[in-house]
């Protein structure tokens, strides 16, 4: 990764702005990664936000920095694995602005390990968060928008979702999921006006492995997979903005998230079969880079 990428142009989203001239967003996740560069990205634009995270103090940092680039901001501390609280704070927002226009669904963590070791309250959280918060999100903002025939749901999967790492089964299975659920979203909402974007990009700079559930060993693990991203949160906002005022489906990037996402889908059994010789390469460069670290410390 170079240095970081500069802001988009207004009129690099013209088109999105067109679509949406009241600019209000929603961002669950807001206080880091992608879901932080989001954030400040809209906000240099002139875009009303809501933004949620778990993390208070993250939180007032974001809100106060968009609020600097002369955003208005709608700031919610909650879980968005609860409900109710999700649902208050959704209400509120939209009171306030009466609508909204673009919904992303950043919150989420991490867990690691073999399957028959992971905590089962760890598979719970993961399901929770990366699952029921996005199912909740749709459940609470796409009414305001099929209401209006307009609006653009954009879900935040992974690769993982597809190219299924040993020791990620429960993330996995969450990004899985959320897979499932926008494409059966997108069937739904086809005649509604309302657009659905799924993401399904490699690792990036983002602070996963802070919340990532396990052992120390497999939080390394995901530093390590972080440190090797071949891109930053910055780049990959900026990537996704331009993706959604195309109001494409699905968004799988790199391009060898890409060559593996169509290898997978077009020769299934074949995959399985090469992918085990590979995982096990990069576990170990996994391990190497986390021991290298460890000893710079």
């Amino acid at each position: 990764m170079g240095s970081p990428p500069m802001p988009l142009e207004d009129n690099q989203l013209t088109a999105l702005h067109a679509r949406y001239p009241l600019k209000r967003a929603a961002i669950t996740g807001a206080a880091s990664g992608l879901g932080q560069a989001l954030a400040l990205e809209l906000s240099r634009h002139g875009w009303g936000l809501f933004l949620n995270d778990v993390d208070e103090t993250g939180l007032i940092k974001i809100t106060k920095k968009c609020q600097e680039n002369g955003s208005t901001v709608y700031s919610y501390p909650f879980n968005v694995s609860h409900y109710s609280d999700f649902s208050k704070a959704v209400d509120d927002f939209l009171k306030q602005t009466g609508g909204i226009d673009l919904v992303f669904t950043c919150a989420g963590i991490g867990v690691g390990g073999p399957f028959l070791d992971t905590k089962p309250e760890h598979l719970a959280e993961v399901i929770d968060v990366n699952l029921m918060g996005t199912i909740w999100a749709g459940k609470l903002f796409l009414p305001a928008m099929t209401q209006v025939k307009r609006g653009h749901f954009i879900t935040i999967a992974s690769a993982a979702a597809y190219h299924a790492m040993p020791s990620l089964s429960g993330y996995s299975a969450s990004k899985s999921a959320v897979v499932q659920l926008s494409e059966t979203l997108r069937s739904e909402m086809k005649s509604s006006g309302v657009d659905i974007t799924v993401k399904m990009t490699t690792f990036y700079t983002s602070s996963i492995a802070e919340h990532t559930r396990g052992t120390e060993e497999d939080r390394e693990k995901a530093r390590s997979l972080v440190q090797m991203a071949p891109w930053s949160s910055e780049e990959v906002a900026e990537a996704l903005l331009l993706h959604i005022q195309k109001r494409k489906f699905y968004m799988v990037a790199p391009l060898q998230a890409r060559i593996l996402w169509r290898f997978k889908r077009l020769f299934p059994e074949l995959y399985l079969r090469l992918m085990p010789n590979l995982f096990a390469k990069l576990e170990n460069k996994l391990l190497a880079t986390a021991k290298e670290r460890n000893q710079r410390t």
